[in-house]
């Protein structure tokens, strides 16, 4: 169930039915309704068989590292978008909750934080979310019950409160710009964002787009005469009034999908060499899922041909005037990209960052109120410290310490340590 990784994508859906089956075996077969030979525990102390099946979940999961950790986050993200779909409040909470239940089986904790976190931004910048209200209540108890440093998540809601704030003093002033929209972030609440959603260093958007973002610069740079803006444009989203022969439809793109769909106001037909030296991409992989999206998707506004997945410059992708569809409003859904390489090491190199700092704040603040410990002492003083973020192993908190010797924050005593005023 755990160590099968052909399986990872079902991992939290089975592990949360198991874990329902294995309570209502605790409960039923138990929990006598009589005295009996079953072991019970004492007065205000754990049942043990309860006890039994953390251990066993705990040791489980341990056994695949930081995996379980980011499987759960990116279970909640899918139920996050999704939100209740015809549940009610109190059903699609007790399912949130049900998964949160898993936290506690982890030892991971610090990359269940850092994925959940990231997925947060991405939902927010890219509007994914099917509740604010639910996102926030969410956020509240993963502070309450999980890990304060989830007050981040927060802190991103209120960038994004205080960017529409900003956004509606635009609209006010400049009310033929009401069409468009920004959010200016502080780059400090927020993950650095990955390559596909920025621009090649020669991007340039079609006037139809360009214009209305300058004017935006133009009015920030009156308001904030010090700062600098830094643009992510793979996040942001368009609105394309399209005519088909069967009528006219507002076609809801990505602004990639939007560049592409551009390339074909005045041509029907364009090879993928030609949209490649026009849509100036950084990541040629997300240009072609692009164009994939529109082509082979759900909803087919161009065709391709020959109508293969693969992309090759030779390819011709053609305008598609006999699409349909019931609905004047037209989502396009993107091509969900697998975890880069490039992603998945900035995620790594955060948690490792994280856990250097965690740790050695840690051992310099015990050294500083104890003055002298033993290595044995300082090892189990520091597992305490940080156990609500990860599972400090001996070789790590080694090599930490090490480092503070090198730099001399303590020094060696006999068998311990010393703190280094």
């Amino acid at each position: 169930m755990i160590n099968d990784e052909k399986q990872d994508g079902t991992m939290i859906e089975r592990l949360l039915e198991y874990k329902a089956f294995v309570g209502r075996i605790v409960v039923e077969a138990f929990t006598p309704t009589t005295p009996s030979s079953v072991p019970q525990a004492a007065p205000g102390s754990p049942n043990p068989f309860n006890v039994a099946v953390r251990v066993a979940f705990t040791a489980a999961l341990a056994t695949r590292g930081r995996r379980p950790s980011e499987l759960l986050a990116k279970y909640l993200d899918a139920e996050m978008r999704k939100g209740q779909q015809g549940s009610s409040d109190l059903e699609f909470r007790k399912k949130v909750d049900a998964a949160i239940g898993l936290y506690g089986f982890l030892s991971e904790h610090d990359v269940f934080r850092t994925y959940s976190l990231r997925l947060l931004g991405k939902r927010l910048l890219l509007q994914r979310s099917a509740s604010d209200d639910f996102e926030k209540a969410f956020l509240k108890k993963l502070e309450a019950d999980v890990d304060s440093e989830f007050e981040k998540g927060l802190k991103m809601f209120e960038d994004i409160e205080l960017s529409r704030t900003q956004l509606a003093d635009y609209h006010a002033t400049h009310p033929s710009q009401s069409f468009f929209s920004a959010y200016v972030l502080q780059e400090s609440a927020w993950q650095k964002p990955p390559a596909s959603a920025m621009p090649a260093a020669n991007f340039t958007l079609p006037p139809v787009l360009q214009d209305p973002l300058d004017e935006f610069v133009r009015f920030y740079a009156q308001r904030q005469p010090k700062r600098k803006l830094t643009w992510a444009p793979g996040f942001g989203s368009v609105t394309l009034l399209t005519r088909f022969d069967k009528g006219e439809k507002a076609l809801s793109l990505s602004l990639w999908q939007a560049l592409v769909m551009l390339l074909f106001e005045d041509v029907d037909k364009l090879t993928f060499a030609d949209i490649r030296a026009a849509v100036e991409i950084v990541d040629l992989d997300e240009l072609k899922r692009t164009v994939q999206s529109l082509a082979l998707g759900r909803r087919r506004v161009l065709t391709k041909r020959p109508q293969t997945v693969e992309v090759l410059d030779s390819d011709e992708f053609i305008f598609n005037r006999a699409f349909e569809d019931k609905s004047r409003n037209v989502r396009i859904n993107t091509i969900q990209a697998q975890e880069s390489p490039e992603e998945r090491q900035a995620i790594e190199k955060e948690v490792d960052a994280f856990r250097e700092g965690t740790v050695d704040a840690g051992i310099v603040r015990i050294m500083k109120g104890a003055k002298n410990l033993s290595h044995q002492e300082l090892l189990i003083r520091t597992i305490e410290v940080v156990k609500r973020h990860f599972d400090l192993q001996p070789q790590y908190f080694k090599a930490r310490v090490e480092s503070l010797l090198d730099r001399e924050y303590i020094a060696r005593e006999g068998s311990g340590y010393t703190y280094v005023a």
